[in-house]
């Protein structure tokens, strides 16, 4: 099981193409606190359940490949520093103890830092609390990797830190400018989502494709970035992510009430 953790739609995405190619996917988030749109608010637009009975939840993973571990029914404690986090506006320490703090105990994980200072002590940390494997990446000021040009990464694999740079033209694809791939409101990120899963190409395919590559190595499922975009284009063009976003929704919904 992987866990897939920038709150951006991208991520999301990237979320439905791994569950797609039956790679079980724990993601772990919030609403937007210190972003435009946090994952539960792109979830929710697209009309999942983020709110289900925690008890539903190993049984909606099995099922669908993939479910949404909301931050505040997990950590309730966390739930007092939601106001502080939104009135400041700005990414704290909150926005990186998240991955360390998955409630699924994932052990390999594809991590976005939005300062890449932090990226090897999230690493060491992550190895102490038992990490098989996991990429922390930071791209042209944005926590995921990018095609707008070079990616850091701090890859930890069988308790070994490696730094690393990765560009779009080593995994086969082409540069675009940070506009063409900067998300917005959680209606629009939900929007554009839906719009690849059905076939849309450009930037925002190609970014997917990027992230996606990038945790197939560390789920241990593609050993370079080019393999790994070739495999996750078919999840996306032959229709399996989007029919894990339908298992998403299906597996999610309110149960019938007894009678």
């Amino acid at each position: 099981m992987i866990v897939v953790m920038p709150a951006s739609s991208e991520a999301t995405a990237v979320s439905f193409v791994l569950a797609g190619m039956g790679v079980p996917v724990a993601k772990h988030g919030n609403r937007a606190l210190s972003s435009r749109a946090g994952a539960a608010d792109v979830l929710t637009a697209l009309g999942v359940d983020v709110d289900v009975p925690l008890e539903r939840l190993p049984v909606i993973l099995d099922a669908a490949q993939c479910c949404f571990l909301f931050a505040p029914r997990h950590h309730a404690a966390l739930r007092h520093a939601a106001v502080p986090r939104v009135e400041l506006g700005t990414r704290t320490i909150f926005n990186l103890l998240g991955p360390m703090a998955n409630p699924a105990g994932v052990r390999r994980q594809l991590i976005g830092v939005f300062d890449p200072r932090w990226a090897e002590p999230m690493a060491a940390a992550l190895a102490g609390l038992g990490t098989e494997a996991c990429w922390i990446v930071h791209g042209q000021g944005l926590d995921e990797l990018t095609v707008a040009g070079e990616s850091s990464v701090v890859e930890l694999k069988e308790g070994e830190i490696r730094r690393r740079t990765v560009t779009p033209e080593e995994a086969g694809l082409l540069r675009a400018p940070l506009a063409a791939i900067r998300g917005g409101e959680a209606a629009a990120n939900a929007a554009a989502l839906i719009a690849l899963l059905q076939g849309a190409a450009g930037p925002y395919r190609d970014t997917v494709l990027l992230n996606a590559a990038a945790a197939l190595i560390v789920a241990g499922r593609a050993g370079e970035l080019r393999e790994g975009v070739a495999e996750a284009a078919q999840a996306l063009d032959g229709g399996a992510a989007l029919a894990a976003l339908t298992a998403l929704r299906r597996e999610s919904a309110p149960l019938p009430a007894a009678h």
